[in-house]
């Protein structure tokens, strides 16, 4: 593998974004009833098919609760458009539209401007998003909330007060190659956390 020297990362961005990952269930619940009263506030065209869930078009986000013939259990939508009997939804990841009704989304889904890293395990994450709750993590649960993310760029991290960990250090970087192996290495970076005196890698 080629490997190239790193360089000193420092913090993460301590951006707001429409996306956010948790470790609380509180959390989670507080920052989808936070986003939604802003926007409503902001922005009156919007659709309230409950009390817990109101939707505007574009960076709104859903996630399905159960498996169905239709949707897989936590599976993430961006709601695209809706009228006062249907909600087209994209898929996040796939990108694939679909319609769904009002009956079929209160029974099926419920708000994801927040879910916890749990919900978020396996999924790749392309628009931005923020992670909450990290003095709350241990270090298998920040490593999932950040390698959700396809780049580095994509994260914002919310201060927290305990400083728990040393900073975020890129060890190296590696290159695409394509080798006599079953994989292919892509660009990336790997990041150095340290928690009490253990190390983890990240990347």
């Amino acid at each position: 593998v080629l490997l190239d020297t790193g360089k000193l990362v420092g913090e993460f961005k301590n951006n707001e974004n429409y996306f956010n990952l948790c470790y609380l269930n509180e959390t989670r619940l507080k920052i989808n009833e936070k986003i939604m009263k802003k926007r409503m506030k902001d922005d009156n065209n919007y659709l309230k098919v409950h009390k817990d869930m109101v939707l505007h078009r574009k960076t709104c986000y859903v996630i399905s609760h159960e498996n169905t013939d239709t949707y897989d259990n936590n599976q993430i939508f961006e709601v695209v458009d809706f009228n006062d009997e249907t909600v087209r939804l994209q898929d996040i990841t796939i990108l694939e539209e679909s319609d769904e009704t009002l009956d079929n989304l209160k029974r099926l889904f419920y708000m994801a401007y927040c879910i916890t890293t749990h919900k978020s395990q396996g999924m790749t994450l392309t628009m931005d998003y923020t992670i909450h709750d990290v003095d709350r993590m241990d270090l298998n649960i920040l490593y999932t909330s950040i390698t959700r993310a396809q780049n580095v760029e994509q994260i914002s991290i919310v201060p927290f007060s305990k400083k728990k960990f040393e900073p975020f250090q890129t060890v190296f970087k590696c290159c695409k190659i394509d080798g006599g192996y079953p994989c292919t290495f892509v660009v990336g970076y790997v990041y150095k956390l340290i928690e009490n005196g253990k190390v983890v890698y990240v990347g």
